[in-house]
């Protein structure tokens, strides 16, 4: 019910901007499992899908966001250095992340697929 209430609230404003930013490349799909689903001059909608045994390499964004963790699985998340700085489920919830700061890379070793949405803020 939260996640169906932050999901109409998020949609409501999102909705009250335009649809469509100048930049459209932004929405092309990208290779690790991050899906554009809106951007405008506010904000960028990307659904990120892991299915079991995916991986995303060490990334960074650009742009601060919220994470909103949808469905979660046992996974295994490496720093710069290989090295593992957390394994295991991560709980489901809504997380900040700032801008410009190097992502850790993550491999799904469970046996559901993570779920994610990541709202970044313009």
């Amino acid at each position: 019910m939260r996640l169906a209430i932050i999901s109409v609230s998020a949609g409501i404003f999102l909705n009250s901007c335009s649809h469509h930013h100048p930049n459209h490349h932004a929405l092309k799909p990208v290779p690790d499992g991050h899906k554009p689903i809106l951007e405008n001059q506010r904000a960028r909608v990307m659904e990120v899908i892991l299915p079991p045994g995916g991986k995303v390499p060490l990334h960074n964004h650009d742009l601060p966001a919220v994470i909103i963790v949808h469905q979660t699985s046992e996974s295994i998340v490496r720093d710069a250095t290989g090295k593992i700085v957390s394994q295991g489920a991560p709980p489901k919830g809504a997380y900040w992340t700032p801008a410009n700061r190097p992502h850790y890379s993550i491999e799904n070793t469970g046996k559901k697929t993570m779920h994610l949405y990541r709202v970044e803020v313009k």
